[in-house]
């Protein structure tokens, strides 16, 4: 019966968490704790019995780790009671006659000094495990008595908070020492009182050397007078950096200094005060930090650097290409032989290609640097997807494909939105889908249904196999490492058209069948607003714009020259200057109706130019003119330095008459709702000085 109540104690995973749970409480193999013993002791005096025993049941042994009316020794788990106790469906085990019990009848301790007939045993848990058990014995029977039961469940509990409050300070110690922090005590003077294993490790000193020397020993040397000083402040108003955390250097045994973090707390105890310190090493993390910072500043400088050598590069490509493509446009408003028409329409959709890609380098650099920014105005969606169709339909044609731009009257209304971005992923789409397609058809469509509007390019191309579309958003990637020798392309197209669609709030989607085509589609959540908002009606353009005079402000001749024969081709007068002074200098003397300034001149640049005319220093009536910022700098920071700086607009090169002409109109349209004019066009002056 015995080894059958052991086996079935000893069952695993709970068995091995009962005697953990009976060795953290540091009692087994000493001597009786005095409170248990005293409990014990309490117990027996109350029930009337000879003996009392608090034990601890190990894996072989019972430990007696209190005990009243009987030696201490050790108990082989074998010849304990415990077990029967720990095992008892009933919490209390009362046994009347041992000799009349199968289970104890042969035991050694029945029949052998102390020789007992009557037992009754309490079980004792500390965290739910049943460590041991609470006992009283005698040498004569007795029969079964509530009060005893009553008084003995009473003593098990108090045994059960001793032994909750050994193991919950035997955790703690544990604790202590284990932590990687230092936890350190000291009196108000500064003096040690406690040293944990943590602060042994951290800085050096055994506790046997720290404990009763002045806390300095852990400050170092310069800081030590600064830290008396403190100390002796605290003494006399009690104010104290307590329950922050604080950073500080330290020193240890051996001279050399960490970093540490502290967190310091007091408390009160008879009159005595007692300063508890947490301290953990942050060594590690000031030096990542210091690494982090290192290579951030290196990031940074690295970033500015592409930064301004995308800039200068946009710069000096677009200002060639500026020339390109406005005389391209200006030969396409001529009346042209068709075999030169064909020239030009090559020419500007080359220069339209180029200009797509100087665009699409930008964007790889404004999204890696988190600065793809939109800006969002009322546009005509209906005269977008026309213009950006059109862009296509020469190359198209000269492929023999029909391009298509399908669009209902409901989606032909004015929105809010990025026009130029919009325009961008669509005309990304487009490209691919004409490149990619020898034979068929190539359609824009657009649907509406409420507030969304859908998106859709499709083709009759090549396709796309399952397995590449998971790359073919991915930048300078293409389907087929072929496609590029037979097509062309940088592979950053699609990139880019996925980037700003997500920055415009969509996803971009493709379908595609191998030999067959693709559709490429997007739905956006488009904001419809009153045509007024969109454009100045045609009545208030003709009279913003007629016989208008514009200052063109460029240190590039060709530049002057195509800004010139542009404005010229829409019957406006035009001036030159070649720098922001020289532009001063003109508006103080003639009057101008608008001022196209380049960003980037020597001598003066555009921005300080506009800064000094919004100042009054070309005169008080010179100080509303519009300025169109008309420049190669096209990154966002360019845009805001412009508006900062007094612009109305930001305009970038390369420029089309078409373009231009929008500015300009747009430009006076705004200037006229804003302020009065003279007979001559010229804006009336109502800026006060």
């Amino acid at each position: 019966m015995e080894n059958a109540a052991l086996d079935r104690i000893s069952d695993g995973d709970n068995e091995q968490r009962r005697l953990d749970m009976v060795r953290s409480l540091g009692l087994a193999g000493r001597a009786p704790d005095a409170g248990l013993s005293a409990i014990v002791a309490l117990a027996a005096d109350l029930s009337a019995a000879d003996v009392g025993v608090v034990g601890l049941l190990d894996a072989d042994v019972l430990w007696i780790i209190g005990a009243h009316g009987v030696e201490p020794s050790p108990v082989d788990r074998r010849d304990s009671f415990c077990d029967h106790v720990l095992q008892s469906p009933n919490e209390i085990v009362w046994v009347e006659d041992t000799l009349n019990d199968a289970r104890f009848a042969s035991n050694r301790y029945v029949v052998e000094a102390p020789a007992v007939r009557f037992y009754v045993g309490a079980p004792l848990r500390v965290n739910g495990c049943a460590v041991g058990a609470l006992s009283l014995a005698g040498p004569a029977p007795r029969t079964r008595d509530e009060v005893v039961v009553r008084r003995l469940r009473l003593a098990a509990e108090a045994c059960e908070a001793e032994l909750a409050d050994r193991h919950r300070g035997h955790a703690l110690r544990q604790a202590l020492t284990a932590s990687a922090d230092a936890l350190i005590d000291c009196d108000e003077e500064g003096v040690v009182l406690s040293w944990s294993g943590g602060a042994e490790r951290l800085f050096g000193h055994p506790a046997s050397e720290a404990v009763g020397s002045e806390i300095t020993l852990i400050i170092p040397p310069a800081f030590r007078d600064r830290h008396r000083a403190g100390m002796a402040q605290w003494r006399r108003s009690g104010a104290a950096r307590l329950g922050r955390r604080l950073e500080l250097p330290a020193v240890r045994r051996d001279g050399s200094e960490l970093d540490i973090e502290l967190w310091m707390s007091v408390t009160h105890d008879g009159g005595r005060t007692r300063i508890h310190a947490n301290i953990r090493d942050i060594s590690e993390r000031r030096a990542q930090a210091r690494e982090l910072a290192a290579a951030k500043s290196s990031a940074e400088a690295a970033d500015q650097a592409k930064t301004a050598f995308l800039a200068t590069m946009s710069h000096e490509l677009r200002t060639p290409l500026n020339g390109i493509s406005a005389c391209a446009g200006l030969l396409a408003s001529a009346d042209l032989p068709s075999e030169e028409r064909k020239l030009v329409d090559i020419l500007a959709g080359a220069a339209d290609q180029l200009g797509r890609l100087i665009d699409d380098v930008l964007d790889i650099a404004r999204g890696d640097a988190g600065e793809l920014k939109l800006d969002p105005a009322p546009t005509d969606i209906g005269q977008t997807l026309e213009e950006v169709t059109e862009l296509f339909r020469s190359e198209a044609q000269g492929k023999g494909l029909t391009l298509t731009a399908t669009i209902p009257d409901d989606v032909r209304r004015v929105a809010v939105t990025d026009r130029t971005r919009l325009k961008q992923v669509l005309g990304n789409l487009l490209s691919n889908a004409v490149k990619f397609t020898q034979v068929g058809s190539v359609s824009l469509t657009a649907t509406r249904d409420g507030d969304v509007v859908r998106f859709e390019v499709a083709d009759t191309g090549i396709g796309i196999a399952p397995e590449a579309r998971e790359i073919i958003f991915d930048r300078f990637q293409q389907a087929d490492g072929t496609i590029t020798r037979r097509f062309g392309g940088s592979g950053l197209g699609l990139s880019i058209a996925r980037d700003l669609v997500r920055a415009l709030g969509g996803e971009l989607e493709c379908v595609s069948t191998p030999d067959s085509g693709s559709i490429f589609g997007f739905a956006l959540r488009l904001e419809v607003v009153e045509t007024s908002e969109a454009s100045p009606s045609s009545d208030e353009r003709a009279v913003t714009t007629g016989a208008l005079r514009i200052l063109v402000v460029d240190d590039h001749p060709t530049n002057r020259q195509v800004a010139g024969l542009m404005l010229q081709s829409f019957g406006f007068a035009t001036s030159f200057a070649e720098d922001g002074r020289q532009a001063l200098q003109s508006l103080r003397t003639e009057p101008f109706d608008l001022v196209l300034m380049d960003m980037m001149m020597p001598v003066m640049d555009g921005l300080e130019a506009t800064r000094r005319l919004r100042r009054g220093d070309a005169g008080q009536q010179a100080r509303s003119i519009p300025v169109i910022m008309l420049t190669a700098n096209t990154l966002p920071q360019h845009r805001a330095d412009a508006i900062a700086a007094g612009a109305d607009e930001h305009l970038a090169k390369p420029i089309t008459p078409g373009r231009l002409l929008a500015a300009v109109e747009g430009r006076m349209s705004e200037s006229s709702r804003r302020t009065p004019t003279k007979a001559g066009g010229c804006p009336v002056d109502q800026r006060k000085p």
